[in-house]
């Protein structure tokens, strides 16, 4: 018969902790991907609105209908009014920042916090 000292492997305990960190991360992965795929469509809306053509010379009424339109397209106009357009110069800043919470198990949470932000040059 073998020796335990000439098995190799792992054994029921360090499978259990295996099983256990793949199911944290794997956790956390259904988790945070959503919240940083929306925020992906975010950045790009935010991106979009500041280079268009049509959205330079819009007031700042417009360009939040434009925002609010473009976000309500991809299903995340709840972000919409969460946006701040302030005026500086000539220049319109769009910045739409935001906090993501979810359950992670129990009272745990998850609190993602996301800036986007970009210029958007005004004649107005």
């Amino acid at each position: 018969m073998n020796s335990l000292k000439k098995q190799k492997g792992a054994g029921f305990i360090g499978m259990v902790f295996i099983l256990v960190g793949l199911s944290i991360i794997g956790m956390l992965g259904v988790k945070l991907a959503p919240m940083f795929v929306d925020n992906m469509t975010i950045a790009e809306v935010v991106k979009q609105v500041a280079n268009d053509q049509g959205t330079k010379n819009m007031s700042v009424k417009q360009l939040r209908a434009a925002l609010e339109k473009r976000l309500l397209v991809n299903g995340l106009d709840l972000y919409a009014k969460q946006a701040v357009f302030t005026k500086d110069e000539g220049i319109i800043y769009l910045t739409l920042d935001y906090e993501r919470r979810d359950t992670l198990w129990g009272n745990i949470d998850l609190l993602v916090t996301f800036e986007n932000s970009a210029e958007l040059r005004s004649n107005n």
